[in-house]
């Protein structure tokens, strides 16, 4: 009874508090009960982790595992370092995540400025496609085009090389927003603005999933250290829509293959690729991509005042 008026008490005290005062709960509940177990099973240690974790949340899990505890007596003691463990690996996990999304919203938005951004994210949304499109053919060479495909015969009729062709998807689905706990929330929209990043650039790019063909153009690339050679406005082609990615790649000009590649994966994860001799193919770049254990960067779904 005395436990958990204490444990309700906690409510108003500081956070990084209340943690540690739950854990000596732990240890002063579990030692009166049984000391003997309470020992061997290293009950310092178990404070120690606890302890030494200031994750927002751990102490009503902590709760939970008291409660447990108190209810099933010593069979119950067991499980409870066990689920301590889960609990810190569980919320470093989350931790590490918060802070590369709060990293990535505060390096994009000092680099592109959040007024820029919101005017970006606001043309997007507000504008028609053919609007928005158009809006990027300001000398009329970028690979863009209000008809998909007028704009694909034209470039696969001039094109020396017709290699890539045949790893195009002209009619692809977008599966990895729609099965995404990410992508898809509060709801699959009909225009997307991406902002996908790495260590060295942004990208900004528009997704048009409201009818065929859909559409993935690149509007924005901006280099973060302020180097040259940022990719213009142009169309991404489609070479992977599956469960959990989708790749996509600019179109060859004069290269057999693309020179720049970009890859999306259901959780969020990017990886950006430049070729510039433009000989990996798609099918190459898949072999690749299975050598590697993790990516790093991310993408994000844009707000009008930040990354989701």
């Amino acid at each position: 009874m005395i436990l958990r008026v204490c444990l309700k008490f906690m409510n108003f005290l500081d956070s990084s508090i209340k943690k540690t005062i739950v854990v000596l709960f732990v240890l002063l509940s579990v030692n009166c009960i049984h000391p003997q177990k309470a020992n061997a099973a290293g009950g310092i240690l178990l404070s120690i982790k606890a302890a030494i974790m200031g994750w927002k949340g751990l102490g009503d899990n902590v709760i939970s595992s008291v409660d447990e505890l108190l209810k099933g007596g010593k069979s119950q003691f067991e499980k409870l370092n066990k689920n301590i463990d889960e609990i810190l690996r569980d919320k470093g996990s989350n931790q590490i995540t918060k802070s590369q999304d709060t990293i990535d919203q505060t390096v994009v938005l000092e680099k592109v400025g959040i007024e820029t951004h919101s005017v970006e994210f606001k043309n997007l949304k507000n504008s028609s496609k053919s609007e928005f499109l158009n809006s990027l053919r300001k000398g009329g060479k970028e690979i863009i085009d209000d008809d998909f495909y007028e704009l694909y015969e034209n470039l696969t009729s001039s094109s020396e090389d017709s290699s890539f062709k045949g790893f195009v998807l002209i009619n692809w689905i977008g599966k990895i927003y729609r099965g995404s706990n990410y992508f898809n929330k509060p709801e699959l929209e009909e225009k997307i603005l991406l902002v996908c990043k790495d260590q060295n650039q942004i990208f900004y790019i528009a997704l048009f999933m409201e009818e065929e063909p859909k559409r993935a153009i690149l509007f924005k690339h901006i280099m973060i250290d302020n180097s040259k050679g940022s990719i213009s406005p142009q169309e991404l082609f489609i070479t992977e829509d599956s469960d959990k990615r989708k790749i996509m790649g600019t179109w060859p000009i004069k290269t057999q293959y693309p020179e720049n590649y970009f890859i999306i994966f259901s959780n969020q994860n990017f990886h950006y690729q430049n070729i510039a001799s433009g000989e990996t193919s798609p099918s190459d770049l898949k072999k690749n991509l299975i050598q590697r254990k993790t990516y790093k960067n991310k993408c994000y779904k844009a707000t009008e005042r930040g990354l989701l």
